[in-house]
Protein backbone atom coordinates (compact mmCIF):
# COMPACT_ATOMS: atom_id res chain seq x y z
CA UNK A 1 0.00 0.00 0.00
CA UNK A 2 3.03 2.39 -1.01
CA UNK A 3 1.69 3.89 -3.90
CA UNK A 4 0.56 7.64 -3.51
CA UNK A 5 -3.45 7.01 -4.94
CA UNK A 6 -3.84 4.18 -2.81
CA UNK A 7 -3.03 6.42 0.28
CA UNK A 8 -5.05 9.03 -0.50
CA UNK A 9 -8.26 6.59 -1.45
CA UNK A 10 -8.37 5.33 1.48
CA UNK A 11 -8.04 8.50 3.66
CA UNK A 12 -10.98 9.82 1.20
CA UNK A 13 -12.47 6.56 2.48
CA UNK A 14 -11.39 6.94 6.24
CA UNK A 15 -12.83 10.41 5.84
CA UNK A 16 -15.93 9.42 5.01
CA UNK A 17 -16.74 6.85 7.12
CA UNK A 18 -15.87 9.11 10.20
CA UNK A 19 -17.92 11.84 8.86
CA UNK A 20 -21.15 9.63 7.88
CA UNK A 21 -20.82 7.82 10.99
CA UNK A 22 -21.26 10.91 13.28
CA UNK A 23 -23.78 11.97 10.89
CA UNK A 24 -25.42 8.65 11.54
CA UNK A 25 -25.29 8.95 15.40
CA UNK A 26 -26.66 12.06 15.72
CA UNK A 27 -29.20 11.28 13.13
CA UNK A 28 -30.01 8.11 15.58
CA UNK A 29 -30.53 10.37 18.42
CA UNK A 30 -32.54 12.64 16.82
CA UNK A 31 -34.68 9.56 15.71
CA UNK A 32 -34.74 8.21 19.10
CA UNK A 33 -35.97 11.18 20.84
CA UNK A 34 -39.00 11.46 18.86
CA UNK A 35 -39.95 7.58 19.24
CA UNK A 36 -39.01 7.41 23.11
CA UNK A 37 -37.67 8.81 26.18
CA UNK A 38 -34.61 10.45 26.74
CA UNK A 39 -32.88 8.32 29.16
CA UNK A 40 -33.59 5.73 26.39
CA UNK A 41 -31.95 7.59 23.59
CA UNK A 42 -28.89 7.93 26.00
CA UNK A 43 -28.91 4.12 26.23
CA UNK A 44 -29.26 3.36 22.61
CA UNK A 45 -26.45 6.07 21.69
CA UNK A 46 -24.15 4.73 24.63
CA UNK A 47 -24.43 1.00 22.66
CA UNK A 48 -23.95 2.30 19.52
CA UNK A 49 -20.26 3.41 20.65
CA UNK A 50 -20.33 -0.09 21.66
CA UNK A 51 -20.84 -1.75 18.67
CA UNK A 52 -17.93 0.29 17.43
CA UNK A 53 -15.62 -1.42 19.69
CA UNK A 54 -16.59 -4.60 19.20
CA UNK A 55 -16.55 -4.22 15.16
CA UNK A 56 -13.09 -3.53 15.71
CA UNK A 57 -12.28 -6.04 18.37
CA UNK A 58 -14.01 -8.77 15.74
CA UNK A 59 -12.06 -7.32 12.91
CA UNK A 60 -8.44 -8.18 15.03
CA UNK A 61 -9.81 -11.69 16.18
CA UNK A 62 -11.74 -13.42 13.34
CA UNK A 63 -9.94 -14.78 10.40
CA UNK A 64 -13.49 -15.02 8.71
CA UNK A 65 -13.86 -11.24 8.48
CA UNK A 66 -10.63 -10.27 7.37
CA UNK A 67 -10.94 -12.50 4.67
CA UNK A 68 -14.40 -11.44 3.66
CA UNK A 69 -13.70 -7.76 4.25
CA UNK A 70 -15.02 -6.42 0.84
CA UNK A 71 -18.30 -7.38 1.52
CA UNK A 72 -18.48 -5.52 4.95
CA UNK A 73 -17.51 -2.45 2.27
CA UNK A 74 -20.16 -3.28 0.34
CA UNK A 75 -23.34 -3.82 3.02
CA UNK A 76 -22.71 -0.71 4.90
CA UNK A 77 -24.88 1.05 3.23
CA UNK A 78 -27.62 -1.29 3.29
CA UNK A 79 -27.44 -1.96 6.97
CA UNK A 80 -28.12 1.92 6.77
CA UNK A 81 -31.06 1.67 5.27
CA UNK A 82 -32.29 -1.37 6.64
CA UNK A 83 -31.95 -0.41 9.96
CA UNK A 84 -33.52 2.80 9.52
CA UNK A 85 -36.80 1.34 7.65
CA UNK A 86 -37.01 -1.47 10.73
CA UNK A 87 -36.95 1.23 13.22
CA UNK A 88 -39.51 3.29 11.89
CA UNK A 89 -41.51 0.83 10.89
CA UNK A 90 -41.34 -1.33 14.10
CA UNK A 91 -42.06 1.38 16.49
CA UNK A 92 -44.62 3.13 14.30
CA UNK A 93 -47.22 -0.23 14.30
CA UNK A 94 -45.52 -1.16 17.80
CA UNK A 95 -44.68 -4.56 17.31
CA UNK A 96 -43.49 -5.37 20.69
CA UNK A 97 -45.60 -4.46 23.59
CA UNK A 98 -43.02 -5.02 26.18
CA UNK A 99 -40.86 -2.45 26.35
CA UNK A 100 -38.17 -3.99 27.00
CA UNK A 101 -37.92 -5.80 24.08
CA UNK A 102 -38.86 -2.99 22.28
CA UNK A 103 -35.85 -1.44 23.51
CA UNK A 104 -33.73 -4.56 23.05
CA UNK A 105 -34.86 -4.12 19.35
CA UNK A 106 -34.47 -0.22 19.29
CA UNK A 107 -30.76 -1.23 20.51
CA UNK A 108 -29.93 -4.32 18.51
CA UNK A 109 -30.94 -2.39 15.11
CA UNK A 110 -28.98 0.42 15.83
CA UNK A 111 -25.79 -0.76 16.33
CA UNK A 112 -25.43 -3.13 13.34
CA UNK A 113 -24.52 -0.24 11.49
CA UNK A 114 -21.76 0.73 13.97
CA UNK A 115 -20.72 -2.60 13.88
CA UNK A 116 -19.65 -2.43 10.27
CA UNK A 117 -18.26 0.85 11.02
CA UNK A 118 -15.70 -0.45 13.32
CA UNK A 119 -14.61 -3.14 10.89
CA UNK A 120 -13.99 -1.15 8.18
CA UNK A 121 -12.20 1.45 10.18
CA UNK A 122 -9.87 -1.41 11.86
CA UNK A 123 -8.94 -2.55 8.17
CA UNK A 124 -8.10 0.67 7.19
CA UNK A 125 -5.69 1.33 10.23
CA UNK A 126 -4.25 -2.28 9.91
CA UNK A 127 -3.77 -2.14 6.48
CA UNK A 128 -1.91 1.27 6.43
CA UNK A 129 -0.08 1.02 10.00
CA UNK A 130 2.77 2.88 8.66
CA UNK A 131 0.82 6.17 8.54
CA UNK A 132 -1.40 5.45 11.65
CA UNK A 133 -0.78 9.57 12.29
CA UNK A 134 -2.37 10.40 9.43
CA UNK A 135 -4.91 7.88 9.23
CA UNK A 136 -6.23 8.94 13.00
CA UNK A 137 -5.63 12.90 11.87
CA UNK A 138 -8.42 11.95 9.34
CA UNK A 139 -10.49 10.18 11.30
CA UNK A 140 -10.94 13.16 14.32
CA UNK A 141 -10.93 15.67 10.87
CA UNK A 142 -13.76 13.67 9.67
CA UNK A 143 -16.06 13.16 12.98
CA UNK A 144 -15.65 17.21 13.61
CA UNK A 145 -16.28 18.08 9.87
CA UNK A 146 -19.44 14.92 10.06
CA UNK A 147 -20.52 17.11 13.39
CA UNK A 148 -21.07 20.34 12.18
CA UNK A 149 -22.70 19.02 8.44
CA UNK A 150 -25.18 16.87 10.43
CA UNK A 151 -26.37 20.57 11.58
CA UNK A 152 -27.04 21.51 8.24
CA UNK A 153 -28.47 18.42 7.24
CA UNK A 154 -30.73 18.05 9.72
CA UNK A 155 -31.98 21.88 9.21
CA UNK A 156 -32.53 22.05 6.01
CA UNK A 157 -33.45 18.20 4.64
CA UNK A 158 -34.64 16.79 7.46
CA UNK A 159 -34.52 13.41 9.57
CA UNK A 160 -35.09 10.96 6.67
CA UNK A 161 -33.03 12.49 3.93
CA UNK A 162 -30.13 12.67 6.88
CA UNK A 163 -30.08 8.82 6.84
CA UNK A 164 -30.09 8.70 2.70
CA UNK A 165 -27.17 11.13 3.13
CA UNK A 166 -25.54 8.47 4.67
CA UNK A 167 -26.42 5.60 2.90
CA UNK A 168 -25.25 7.49 -0.35
CA UNK A 169 -21.76 8.76 1.62
CA UNK A 170 -21.34 4.52 2.65
CA UNK A 171 -22.20 3.80 -1.20
CA UNK A 172 -19.55 6.20 -1.77
CA UNK A 173 -17.10 4.86 0.36
CA UNK A 174 -17.68 1.40 -0.75
CA UNK A 175 -17.50 1.91 -4.24
CA UNK A 176 -13.74 3.89 -3.71
CA UNK A 177 -12.90 0.53 -1.63
CA UNK A 178 -14.26 -1.45 -4.80
CA UNK A 179 -12.26 0.70 -7.30
CA UNK A 180 -8.86 0.32 -4.80
CA UNK A 181 -9.21 -3.16 -4.86
CA UNK A 182 -9.62 -3.63 -8.54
Amino acid sequence: MDSGKTIIIYLLIMLLVSSTGIILEISFSRLFSYILSYQFVFIIIAFTLVGLGIGEMLYYKSSWITKRIRFFYSILPYGVLFSYILLVTLNKIAVFSSSGINLFINILFSVLPFLNIGILKADIFQGNKSRVTWFYGVDLFGSAGGALLTIAILNSIGLPKAFLVSYILFAVSGLLYWILTF
